[in-house]
């Protein structure tokens, strides 16, 4: 298991360090290009801060920031995406513990788009079930 959570963690240090390399987002003055962020209603978000390392959050882009990425963007996130599934660790609006150690073991399942416009049938944690988008 400890093997699991390096690899997401570093996963989701690659998927940081990936953000704020584009800015995919075009963050500034805690704003994004759209005026608000898309992890509204999300249970993890405390003020405008996450307070768990999800790897599909992180490599989620809403519709409009998906415009403004290139292929090298897309080529890296995929890259990332490809190696969490390998390690089924993507969960949408999922907490470590709930990716890692599957510690929730109530599921849903949705789909989600990803920025290379693949779309992918996901779980998300019931207590997070009533959440829109994920950022």
């Amino acid at each position: 298991m400890e093997d699991k959570l390096s690899t997401y963690q570093n996963l989701c240090t690659r998927a940081k360090e990936l953000l704020e390399l584009y800015n995919p987002c075009r963050i500034t003055d805690n704003k994004c290009m759209r005026g608000k962020f898309c992890c509204g209603g999300c249970t993890y978000l405390i003020g405008r801060k996450c307070a768990v390392d999800c790897l599909v959050c992180l490599l989620w882009l809403c519709p409009s920031a998906m415009k403004e990425v290139n292929e090298e963007f897309k080529d890296k996130a995929r890259d990332i995406f490809i190696e969490g599934s390998k390690q089924e660790l993507l969960v949408i609006r999922g907490s470590t513990m709930d990716t890692v150690f599957k510690a929730n073991p109530s599921y849903r399942f949705s789909q989600i788009q990803m920025p290379w416009e693949d779309v992918y049938t996901l779980p998300i944690p019931l207590m997070n079930s009533k959440a829109g988008y994920c950022r």
